[in-house]
């Protein structure tokens, strides 16, 4: 069964329970110094570097002029690792809710010479942990889940975020899980903040970090590197179950992408069920919210302004969630 439905720019509502949002787009100075940080440990030799790309790959930030980006005018060496860290002071984080962190970005490395990671830190980057936590699709009252997603730190049981995605991956020598390969047009990824409202100390937490950290071996051939913008959080409720199927993209086909008018939404290898569709942008705003019943949904873009937005489907029977991202031109 598919479904017509034209969107309105003006139907504005909330995604759960939304507050303490976040956003860092590289304009404002004052921003910038308040949660941006690197030094010459970092960094040594100052790849990452804020301003206006000038290379043939990555020539223009998403929102414009400033980015984040590994040289701003000339490629990533081989044999090169830098990091930087994004320090969020202002912002709660409940264990009980949860949240997502989102980042654009786009990259061009060489498969299995470099790539990228980003790590979270809950005590001042004490303990880091990496993001990725690849084939977790237990469960939510799975212990070995429980086990995955949760660590403890300084008596505080906290959820850990997690980053789940279709991109290429591999791992270095020392074990650290890292994305690679190319993607010349902006992707949107989200790591989620799970909510676990079963065993989980209620404390708050007001400040944590993330780590972004670009590598290269000896062997990689000189790329364009890891082009970063608009960093945002929202403390927004997810549900254990919608959380874990929440960057689970592999079901949720969107095309075309880019769309310029109309376009499809469809699940594949999914039952027919009560779907909630919800269309919101980087900073967590809904711009759409509408519900159908089987498997496709088609929209016209009507009014949108162009840029990166996220879809997201939720089975209104199951609590399963289903998101991806879709451009506008």
């Amino acid at each position: 069964m598919k479904i017509f439905y034209t969107i309105l720019i003006s139907t504005l509502f909330g995604i759960g329970t939304q507050a303490q949002n976040f956003s860092l787009t590289f304009e404002d100075t004052n921003v910038i110094n308040q949660v941006f940080y690197t030094d010459s440990i970092l960094d040594p030799i100052g790849i990452w570097q804020i301003g206006m790309p000038h290379k043939s790959f990555m020539n223009s930030s998403l929102t414009q002029p400033n980015a984040i980006v590994t040289f701003t005018d000339s490629l990533l060496p081989a044999n090169t690792k830098a990091s930087f860290i994004i320090t969020l002071n202002n912002v709660q984080l409940n264990p009980q809710q949860g949240g997502f962190f989102t980042f654009a970005h786009r990259y061009e490395f060489d498969s299995a010479h470099g790539g990228g990671y980003v790590e979270f830190s809950v005590d001042t980057g004490r303990h880091w942990h990496g993001v990725f936590q690849d084939s977790v699709r237990l469960s939510c009252q799975s212990p070995n889940l429980f086990n995955r997603l949760m660590d403890t730190v300084d008596g505080q049981i906290i959820p850990i975020p997690t980053w789940w995605d279709n991109i290429r991956k591999d791992t270095t020598a020392s074990g650290v899980l890292y994305f690679t390969g190319t993607d010349s047009v902006w992707a949107i990824d989200t790591i989620v903040f799970p909510a676990f409202v079963f065993a989980v100390k209620t404390s708050v937490l007001t400040q944590f970090m993330f780590r972004f950290t670009a590598f290269t071996d000896s062997l990689s051939l000189p790329l364009g590197g890891w082009l970063i913008d608009n960093i945002n959080f929202s403390n927004t409720h997810i549900g254990c179950g919608g959380g874990i199927n929440e960057i689970n993209s592999a079901h949720l086909h969107v095309y075309p992408d880019p769309a310029t008018d109309e376009f499809f939404v469809s699940l594949l290898n999914e039952p027919e069920s009560d779907y909630e569709f919800i269309l919101y942008d980087l900073s967590g705003r809904v711009v759409i919210r509408t519900r159908f019943t089987g498997q496709e949904i088609t929209m016209r873009r009507d009014g949108i302004d162009a840029g990166s937005y996220f879809i997201q489907l939720i089975d209104q029977r199951t609590q399963n969630t289903f998101q991806k991202r879709i451009v506008f031109e």
